[in-house]
């Protein structure tokens, strides 16, 4: 009797485990849906690889309405490759023009946490398959233009985002937008 009881225990705590692998699934195939109103930034998104966004959270949960993929640079994933709302040119590059990637522009939340998710490609060097991937939280305010930019290099996933300014800056820092690590809301996620 207490085999078949811990026997149940361990299915259920298995397929709870299973639903946050579904959402993870569902994240690749489902686009990010932006706020209809409300305060909002504008944010232009710029990688190589694939850029998933979960609003108004500072962790990652594939659960929350509105959550999924921004940009995508391999076929076979929702993407919003190429979206435009004519958001000026970014004075500052991040990005090297001959490393190619995907942009696409968004209304996102304003003064709430957005978290952006990058994936990279990845790449094969010494017979080794390389890849990275970072989780990051912002918070960007209203009525304001912003580029995040996700590009992976040698050994390093790069992120940063930039506040758009008419004329370009003196030196990259006075428009870095600070960015913190953001955890998944749930460990079971990880199963």
């Amino acid at each position: 009797m207490r085999f078949l009881q811990a026997s149940a225990v361990a299915v259920g705590a298995v397929l709870l485990a299973g639903c946050g692998n579904i959402q993870t699934v569902k994240s690749f195939s489902t686009t990010y849906k932006e706020p209809d109103g409300g305060e909002r930034a504008r944010v232009r998104v710029v990688s190589d690889g694939m850029v998933r966004a979960v609003p108004r959270s500072s962790c990652v949960d594939w659960r929350l309405p509105d959550a999924g993929v921004m940009v995508a640079s391999l076929k076979g994933f929702a993407d919003q490759n190429d979206r435009s709302l004519g958001m000026p040119d970014a004075p500052l590059h991040v990005v090297p023009k001959e490393i190619p990637t995907v942009v696409a522009e968004f209304y996102v939340p304003a003064n709430q946490p957005l978290t952006l998710v990058y994936l990279s490609n990845g790449h094969i060097s010494g017979g080794k398959r390389y890849q990275c991937s970072v989780n990051k939280t912002v918070t960007l305010q209203a009525d304001t233009d912003y580029e995040a930019s996700f590009i992976s290099t040698r050994d390093k996933c790069l992120s940063v985002v930039t506040r758009l300014t008419p004329q370009a800056p003196a030196n990259v820092s006075d428009v870095m937008v600070p960015l913190t690590e953001a955890p998944l809301c749930r460990k079971s996620d990880l199963l």
